[in-house]
């Protein structure tokens, strides 16, 4: 029974064998989805999951680096300004000890300068008084001649003198 739709032997002709072929092509698209379709579509859909996962974790490392790099960022500014912040009362602070060691200078140098003048002042004192020591040696020493020789008025006048410059020659000599 062999049907023909076509005139034509050389086009497709219904037959038995037809609807066994069809038959069997729906048997194997039938095991065919059940043994290679099912497994390779859920292989599909577990590897894009897995790559939408990995997508996913990279945007989030991507995220967290950019987090990272921010605090990292915003720990050197903070940084930096302890270190600026540092310098700064490291220079205040010499700036205080420097004003601190000048005046301690300035007041050594005035305790140095009033000793020296309350040394200056003393020996003046004492070169005075020695002064005053000679010069009534020499008196003495012009009376005393004075008394041995009781020549007259003149000659004692003449030696008073002479007492008196060899005491201002002394005196010259020993303030120079």
């Amino acid at each position: 029974m062999r049907v023909s739709l076509i005139a034509s032997q050389d086009l497709v002709s219904l037959d038995t064998t037809f609807f066994a072929e069809v038959i069997a092509f729906l048997i194997l698209l039938y095991i065919f989805s059940r043994v290679a379709y099912t497994p390779i579509t859920t292989a599909m859909a577990a590897r894009a999951e897995s790559i939408r996962a990995g997508l996913a974790a990279a945007d989030d490392a991507a995220k967290s680096a950019q987090d990272a790099q921010a605090r990292t960022q915003a720990q050197l500014d903070q940084a930096r300004a302890q270190a600026q912040e540092i310098l700064r009362q490291a220079n205040a602070s010499a700036e205080t000890m420097r004003t601190q060691i000048v005046a301690e200078a300035r007041a050594e140098a005035e305790k140095v300068i009033e000793r020296g003048k309350t040394e200056i002042i003393r020996e003046r004192q004492a070169a005075v008084d020695e002064l005053r020591r000679l010069v009534g040696d020499v008196a003495i020493s012009a009376a005393s001649r004075v008394v041995e020789k009781s020549l007259d008025s003149t000659e004692n006048r003449r030696l008073i003198e002479e007492a008196v410059q060899k005491s201002e020659a002394f005196a010259q000599s020993g303030i120079a």
